[in-house]
């Protein structure tokens, strides 16, 4: 060895001392995950991204950072037939620091990162995204996951402290998705769709499939073009009665087609409720007095009438699901939860103040209890002003006396309303007495109802929701 390499191997030694335990290799792979004998939560990982075939994609490499960190170093390596030109940037949680990049062997699909913040300076704790690698991809790229992950040629992987001294840490490797071209809304046939910018009546009603939890979209495409709402980002990562609504403006042609983008994937939040809407479950004023919300609620009939009313032997009870509208609302869709160990779900219809609205009910899970809805009135309409009965339910009860209690959720289907522009609206939904989510909250029972009718807040005079005399 020369003394001019020898002089640069110590100096590199010194400053990047490496203990016998911080890094255990078995086998070397470009893609492995590198992983410390020591366990640590200190991360360096690649962020889901997704991009379209002869669009870019913007890899993030992220920072679980545990507030000791100074210096981060390491290989990315990729398919350079499907992620070309690659450029690098420093990501968001990175700012001030120094960036290197060695792209020497980029053809390769290999690139070297070096990121430094100044002397003495440490990243703050938490998820940080420290470097953005936009790549191009090509038109003839295969669609479909394909792994982007670390590795030591030509920098090699290493954390350190402002003292110089490395840290344990995970290098974990990563998928990220390259989706077909297509456009928003544009799901049959299945699963490419026509592809040909024109969304139709088929479309239309297999966004809605998907959207009562009845047909599940494939993950390379599918999800993204079934979620088109809202408009000005081409969705959301969710499936939610405003992707349906959005489809039927496309369908109208009051909305141009557009090219599918928005998120690949479902959020990890999908399932959540929306913000703007509410379980009843919170401590709030009677909705009624604002107006500020869409209030949909449960009306109960006596057992005893939805016997007579079913001319049934056995134990009936009629459910309806009432909304208190304040005149813009379009399309609504929630779940159902209920004992299956003492009534079963048979039926749900449309109701008086909804007959040309399109019902969709999903009771597979029925048999545990949730059963989702999902119901929308034609384009361009809304349900109207003032109190609207919308569905009809029927449930038979299995097992003793024991009182139907039905609450809201958001399994199999969201908690949402929408308007005639397939947008979110505020809404509340309370469940019928009977429910334990409304123990604690300030909507008491109201009796005097006709035929025996009782519902689950107090307010104006609702009248017999369901026809029986």
């Amino acid at each position: 060895m020369t003394p001019l390499r020898l002089v640069q191997f110590s100096l590199i030694a010194l400053l990047f001392p490496l203990p016998p335990y911080q890094f255990l290799l078995r086998r070397f792979d470009p893609l492995t995950t590198i992983t410390s004998s020591q366990p640590s939560p200190r991360v360096v990982r690649i962020a889901p991204s997704h991009g379209v075939v002869g669009g870019t994609m913007v890899v993030s490499v992220e920072l679980i950072s545990q507030g000791d960190e100074n210096a981060v170093s390491f290989t990315l390596n990729y398919n350079p037939a499907l992620l070309t030109s690659p450029q690098v940037e420093l990501g968001g949680g990175a700012t001030g620091s120094l960036l290197t990049v060695n792209p020497n062997q980029a053809a390769q699909g290999r690139i070297g990162i070096v990121l430094s913040l100044p002397a003495g300076q440490q990243f703050s704790t938490g998820t940080r995204p420290i470097v953005a690698v936009v790549f191009s991809i090509p038109a003839n790229a295969v669609v479909g996951a394909t792994p982007v992950g670390f590795g030591d040629q030509p920098v090699r992987r290493e954390v350190v402290d402002a003292n110089a001294r490395s840290l344990p840490g995970n290098f974990t490797s990563g998928q990220v998705i390259i989706t077909p071209e297509g456009y928003e809304a544009d799901v049959s046939p299945r699963p490419g769709g026509d592809n040909d910018g024109n969304v139709t009546l088929a479309d239309f009603v297999q966004v809605g499939r998907f959207v009562a939890g009845l047909d599940a979209p494939e993950m390379i495409g599918e999800f993204q073009r079934a979620d088109c709402a809202p408009l000005n980002t081409l969705g959301d990562g969710r499936l939610t009665v405003t992707d349906w609504a959005q489809a039927g403006r496309y369908v109208a042609g009051l909305d141009a087609a557009q090219r599918a983008s928005g998120p690949a994937e479902p959020l990890a939040t999908a399932f959540h409720m929306n913000p703007g809407n509410r379980h009843s479950g919170e401590d709030i004023r009677h909705p009624m007095q604002t107006r500020q919300d869409s209030l949909v609620h449960l009306v109960m009939d006596d057992p005893g009438e939805s016997q007579a009313a079913n001319k049934s032997s056995g134990l009936q009870q009629n459910v309806a699901v009432m909304l208190s509208a304040r005149g813009d609302e379009h399309a609504l869709s929630f779940s159902l939860s209920f004992n299956p160990a003492r009534w079963r779900f048979v039926s749900a219809s449309t109701g008086a103040g909804a007959t040309e609205a399109r019902l969709l009910v999903n009771a597979r899970q029925a048999a545990q209890g949730q059963v989702g809805l999902a119901m929308m009135m034609p384009v361009g309409l809304d349900f109207g002003d003032g109190e609207r009965q919308l569905i009809l339910l029927n449930f038979a009860a299995l097992a003793g006396n024991a009182p139907l209690a039905v609450s809201f959720g958001d399994l199999p289907v969201t908690c949402e309303a929408a308007n005639i522009e397939a947008r979110p609206i505020p809404a509340l939904f309370i469940p019928n007495a009977g429910a334990p989510a409304i123990a604690a909250q300030s909507f008491p029972s109201r009796a005097a109802l006709p035929v025996h009718f009782h519902s689950a807040y107090s307010g104006e005079r609702i009248e017999n929701p369901f026809n029986i005399r």
